[in-house]
């Protein structure tokens, strides 16, 4: 909506004339699942390549104040889904090597990587001389999906009294341009 107001505003105040070039909105599915059926179709398209676009901006981060924010250097998304297997049993034993053991010190060793980029985010307030980093200098990371358990009618209900063979989760990182996108962190 701010881009239609911004349009709206510049219309009315006749400076719409004085754009280089055509401006053009769009408005696609998926979003938020990765765009393979909305955007990546119309990126792919011949009529969107016939539009000659020379940059795009999207929705952003939402601010409070009559001002927007922007970057000049877009994050690049990477979603990753971790997947455990390990040994089952009844859940009134001691079940070794299993599958949410394993996943949750996966769950642990990325959600100790993520406070330490929040740290850095935050490192800089109060300081006088520092140079004060922004969202799109760090590594942003988020837990974002767990699937796991024994169930019989398709995730109603699950046992409880049993340890899966079986678990997942997943994540989003945002990258920003100084991160190599295969970057690692060693322990």
């Amino acid at each position: 909506m701010q881009y239609l107001e911004a349009i709206r505003k510049l219309k009315k105040s006749g400076k719409s004339q004085a754009f280089k070039r055509t401006i053009h909105l769009t408005w696609l599915p998926d979003e938020e699942l990765g765009g393979l059926d909305g955007a990546r179709l119309f990126v792919d398209s011949k009529e969107f390549q016939e539009l000659k676009v020379g940059f795009a901006l999207d929705e952003g981060l939402a601010n409070p104040d009559d001002a927007y924010t922007v970057f000049y250097g877009e994050r690049a998304v990477n979603w990753i889904m971790i997947r455990a297997t390990g040994k089952t049993g009844h859940a009134s034993r001691f079940v070794d090597n299993n599958a949410m053991g394993k996943l949750i010190r996966s769950i642990n060793h990325f959600l100790k990587f993520r406070d330490e980029q929040e740290k850095l985010l935050g490192d800089h307030k109060g300081c006088k001389h520092a140079v004060a980093l922004h969202l799109g200098d760090v590594v942003t990371l988020n837990l974002t999906a767990l699937r796991g358990g024994v169930s019989a009618d398709g995730g109603k209900t699950f046992s409880l009294n049993v340890v899966p063979a079986h678990a997942e989760a997943g994540f989003d990182f945002r990258l920003p341009p100084s991160v190599p996108l295969a970057f690692r962190k060693e322990n």
